[in-house]
C-alpha cells in the first residue's frame, strides 16, 4: 500500500457544506413495487431493501439516513440503482464526502428528539473544512481501503463462527444428551 501524507486544509475558512452537497428526496417505492429478482438494488433508509427493474441514480449516491433511529448514518450506493433518499455531491469527491460523514458525524445537525430528523434548514449551514481534491482523492481512497479491508476481516470472523460452534458441541454437550 502507498503511503499516504495528510495535511491539513489549504481553505483558511470554512466553507458550508450546502456549497458542495445538497440534500434531496428521491421517489419512494411502495412495498408492492418491491422485488428480490429485479436486477436492480433498491436503496431504502441505509441499506438494500429490495431490488427492481428499474434504476434512478445512474451514478452512485451517498445515502443518508434523515429519520428516525439512525438518522445520521451514511452509506455510498452502488451504480444503476433505485434510491430513495440521499446526498448528492456537486464539487466534492464521494468517497471523501462518504468519509467525511460517516467518520465525521452528523450528530450535530440533528434536530428533534421525539423523531430524530435532519433537515435541509438544518445540513445547509454546517460549516466544514475541506481540503483540495487531490487531497479529498488521497483521503478518500485510504479510508475506503481500510474499510473494505475490515469488511473482509469481519467476513472471514463470521464464516469461522459456524465452525467455532460444531467444534464446541462435543466438548458441551446439552443434559438430555449426557442422559441419553
Amino acid at each position: 500500500m502507498n503511503e499516504i501524507k495528510f495535511y491539513p486544509p489549504r481553505q483558511k475558512e470554512q466553507i458550508p457544506i450546502s456549497s458542495s452537497v445538497e440534500l434531496y428526496q428521491l421517489v419512494t417505492l411502495s412495498s408492492s413495487e418491491l422485488s428480490m429478482t429485479g436486477e436492480h438494488l433498491v436503496y431504502g433508509v441505509n441499506r438494500v431493501i429490495g431490488t427492481h427493474n428499474e434504476y434512478n441514480r445512474e451514478e452512485s449516491e451517498i445515502a443518508v439516513t434523515c429519520r428516525g433511529a439512525t438518522c445520521g448514518e451514511v452509506t455510498i450506493t452502488k451504480p444503476k440503482s433505485w434510491v430513495t433518499g440521499n446526498a448528492r455531491t456537486k464539487k466534492l469527491r464521494k468517497d471523501f464526502i462518504f468519509q467525511y460523514f460517516k467518520n465525521h458525524g452528523m450528530k450535530a445537525i440533528i434536530s428533534s428528539s421525539a423523531q430524530p430528523q435532519i433537515t435541509g434548514i438544518g445540513f445547509a449551514p454546517l460549516l466544514v473544512f475541506f481540503p483540495q481534491p487531490a487531497e479529498q482523492q488521497r483521503i478518500g481512497t485510504y479510508l475506503t481501503i481500510l474499510d473494505d479491508l475490515s469488511t473482509a476481516q469481519t467476513q472471514k470472523l463470521e464464516a469461522l463462527k459456524p465452525n467455532k460452534t460444531g467444534l464446541m458441541h462435543p466438548l458441551f454437550p446439552s443434559l438430555e444428551e449426557v442422559e441419553a
